[in-house]
């Protein structure tokens, strides 16, 4: 399976929640996160508080950049997680479209869960941390719903 997380601007949530996926979920499913904003630049390092809050868990985010969103990115996928606001699961198609609508004003479909997962910029330890714990209780979530955890 493959999964994309959408964020405002892949700095923070999504790269968090990519790494916790690749955590929970069984290595064969592929991860990606990416920013709708518009206004991050591929390759741009994980902020470094977000990286010191991951290591709390030993997380090394190293690996982790932000990536734009770019059309391409939807071929061959199987569901997008979006971290906009109340967290939803989107089929693919919808993605594209939710792209060029402003605040998601059309029905919402594939709920999971309702997150409200707050901003992240120039944010304190404690709010990042309160971010991740609330990110990683929602990826067990879905790795466990969609049968894709480790060993399942």
């Amino acid at each position: 399976m493959r999964v994309l997380f959408v964020d405002a601007y892949a700095a923070c949530k999504g790269p968090i929640a990519e790494a916790l996926f690749r955590r929970y979920a069984d290595p064969k499913h592929k991860v990606f996160s990416v920013g709708l904003a518009g206004i991050v630049k591929e390759g741009d390092n994980v902020p470094a508080l977000v990286c010191r809050v991951m290591e709390q868990i030993d997380i090394n985010m190293e690996p982790y950049y932000s990536r734009p969103f770019k059309p391409e990115l939807l071929k061959g996928l199987d569901l997008a997680v979006s971290l906009l606001g109340p967290t939803e699961l989107w089929k693919p198609e919808d993605l594209a479209r939710k792209r060029l609508l402003a605040n998601g004003a059309e029905e919402k479909q594939y709920r999971l869960t309702s997150y409200e997962l707050p901003g992240d910029k120039s944010l304190p330890v404690a709010h990042v941390t309160a971010v991740r714990d609330r990110l990683n209780h929602y990826v067990r979530q879905l790795t466990s719903f969609c049968g894709l955890e480790r060993n399942a």
